[in-house]
């Protein structure tokens, strides 16, 4: 092997060794717990592991063991309580989003309402004024202009 290529600082007395590495990378040893139960204390047990999240009874049992799981049934009940917090105030922020937005829509129906009501009143005067020039014959209703 030509060691100078990789690093020119090794010299060629040195070697290199490869160290194989495994095919496959070793399991984790899990711990076995023989408890003689009832299968009703068995199922039981279960129930419970699976109420606190636990997806093994054996994890559940060694999180027993340690105290655990009320560390863990602590922190989800205060995790309940803060989404509960987080859901009332999302439910008053949109709330006070959506009266906000009817507000303005109050609003600008008045506004629209009174400029309607303004240019019902501009067509009206405008109306009268040209049926009072075509009374006084200045203007032909036919054509729109003088006579």
């Amino acid at each position: 092997m030509n060691t100078e290529a990789i690093n020119p600082e090794i010299t060629a007395a040195s070697t290199i060794v490869a160290v194989p590495r495994r095919s496959r990378p070793r399991r984790k040893s899990r711990a076995r717990i023989h408890l003689r139960l009832s299968a009703a204390e068995r199922a039981e047990l279960e129930s419970a592991a699976r109420a606190a999240g636990y997806s093994r009874v054996t994890s559940y049992v060694l999180a027993l063991t340690r105290g655990e799981t009320a560390a863990r049934t602590q922190a989800d009940a205060v995790l309940a309580q803060a989404k509960a917090v987080i859901e009332t105030s999302v439910r008053i922020a949109v709330e006070a989003a959506v009266a906000a937005q009817a507000e303005k829509a109050a609003a600008d129906t008045a506004a629209l309402a009174e400029q309607i009501a303004r240019l019902r009143e501009a067509v009206k005067d405008n109306f009268i004024r040209l049926a009072e020039q075509v009374m006084r014959g200045a203007t032909s209703p036919v054509s729109g202009g003088a006579r």
